[in-house]
Order: C-alpha cells, then structure tokens, then sequence
C-alpha cells in the first residue's frame, strides 16, 4: 500500500484531475465584463519581459489580474 509520499507524480497528478470537478473543465467567457484580449496581451508582454525573473513576473502579473479583477466589477 502506497502512502501520499510514496505515489509517484503521475499518479498524484492523475488523482488530482480524477478529483477536480466537472465545471473546472470548461472554459468560462468573461468577454461581456472584461477585454479578455487586452489582458492575455498584457500577461504575454509580461511573461515576455520577465522569463528570467519569476518573481517579478508573478508580481506584475498579480496586479494586472487585480486590476482587471476589480475594473470587471
């Protein structure tokens, strides 16, 4: 008998999308609240300026989703 420790990832991973519900596999459009265009442009920009910089990629990118989180509204 294997304990959590003891799978291996692939099962971890298997098991974890066995778990996640239905809902989380589809798409949801939010292009009626937000410009969904302009916002994975700005995150591509991102991730383009930042690729050697994960942290300050995860903060710019956190503010830009706040932004459009709370513009979305």
């Amino acid at each position: 008998m294997q304990t959590k420790r003891e799978a291996s990832p692939d099962q971890a991973a298997r098991h974890e999308q066995e778990a996640a519900p239905a809902t989380a596999m589809r798409d949801l459009d939010f292009s009626d609240i937000l410009d969904v265009e302009l916002l994975h442009k700005q995150c591509d920009a991102i991730v383009e300026a930042n690729r050697n910089r994960p942290d300050v990629m995860r903060a710019d990118l956190l503010a830009v989703l706040k932004k459009a989180s709370t513009e979305g509204r």
